[in-house]
């Protein structure tokens, strides 16, 4: 059936007409519709098929790109270049810089840079460096916009990045320092949080073929360039506050069980105690270097004999012990000294 009225077609389905039509619009279509190639809006957005996907572009040769708004009270660049994406609402970009994308609710990159993206609700994005992404819910990117730090990251929710060279993975973290990786969860709603099992290789229990746990060997970074020296690796315990007794440092692994695929259990083997320095394979020890044996014996060896010289032999240094078949030698400030050893 065909209506033709002034200022409006009916025709099956489709209303077209330069007054409103039915529902308020100049065109409507009651079931589907289909371009066949290209959708223009106004002169210069484009909607264009290709294989098996639409592509929204600017409508002239080179297709540039354009920004992309799904949602309400989003603001985009609106500079010529465009380049923004946000979906979601109440998402604010830097309105003159490209390359920001946005998916959630609330998210705020006014005052970041280009190339910077933030997935999740609320998070913000303040400093002014480039690369910076986060993922998550409630977390913060900002330190002074006088450095320089691009590519700071964080995955997770309610942390904040605020200085350079630092990126997290975790929950309710925060930087202190520059130059920090922090991978922690500290949920304020209980007392048993945080990672307290890591494991690196192939994982707690391993699925590699033959069932073996994959090695791992933890490298410091490595010199590059003509003699250019690596480097250092520290191991630290946790810093206390105030006077509160410092975390020891412990080394630990395990006995053997009966056989079977029951996991062994760690055992602590070795102690550097945070208050003293002190090492020890006892949990208490009263010197610096404290060794104790089941059997009094096969605790300290020393498995190579050196005879000296003479008291001026200027091998070893102050405080050597050495031994032999017949002495026992102690490297003094005035040289060695011996003293004989007897049968019994």
């Amino acid at each position: 059936m065909t209506w033709l009225c002034i200022g409006y077609i009916l025709i099956g389905n489709v209303g077209i007409g330069n007054i409103t039509v039915d529902n308020g619009y100049r065109l409507d279509v009651s079931g589907s519709a289909r371009v066949s190639s290209q959708l223009k809006v106004e002169s210069d957005i484009v909607f264009k098929q290709g294989n098996k996907t639409i592509s929204i572009i600017e409508a002239n040769d080179s297709y540039q790109p354009v920004s992309i708004n799904i949602g309400r009270t989003n603001v985009l660049n609106t500079n010529d270049n465009g380049r923004h994406i946000t979906i979601g609402n109440n998402n604010t970009g830097n309105t003159t810089k490209v390359w920001q994308y946005m998916i959630g609710q609330g998210n705020n990159l006014s005052a970041a840079q280009f190339s910077t993206t933030a997935f999740g609700d609320y998070n913000t994005i303040a400093s002014a460096d480039t690369y910076q992404f986060i993922y998550g819910s409630g977390n913060t990117i900002n330190y002074p916009s006088s450095t320089t730090s691009r590519g700071q990251f964080i995955i997770g929710s309610y942390n904040s990045v605020l200085h350079k060279y630092s990126s997290i993975l975790g929950n309710n973290q925060s930087t202190t320092a520059d130059n920090q990786l922090i991978f922690a969860d500290g949920n304020s709603n209980s007392g048993g949080g945080g990672y307290r099992e890591v494991y690196f290789g192939s994982g707690p229990e391993s699925n590699l073929s033959g069932g073996l746990g994959a090695p791992v060997t933890v490298h410091a970074s490595g010199g590059k360039g003509t003699d250019k020296a690596g480097g250092l690796l520290r191991l630290a315990a946790g810093k206390g506050t105030g006077a509160a007794v410092p975390a020891d440092l412990i080394l630990a692994t395990t006995f053997s069980n009966t056989s079977g695929t029951t996991l062994q259990t760690l055992t602590d083997r070795w102690y550097v105690k945070g208050e003293t320095g002190r090492l020890s394979n006892n949990s208490m020890p009263t010197s610096l270097l404290d060794i104790v044996g089941a059997a009094g014996y096969e605790q300290f060896r020393l498995r190579t004999s050196y005879t000296p010289t003479s008291t001026s032999d200027t091998n070893g240094s102050t405080g050597d012990v050495a031994w032999d078949d017949d002495y026992i030698y102690i490297k003094t400030t005035a040289g060695w000294k011996r003293t004989t050893l007897s049968s019994f």
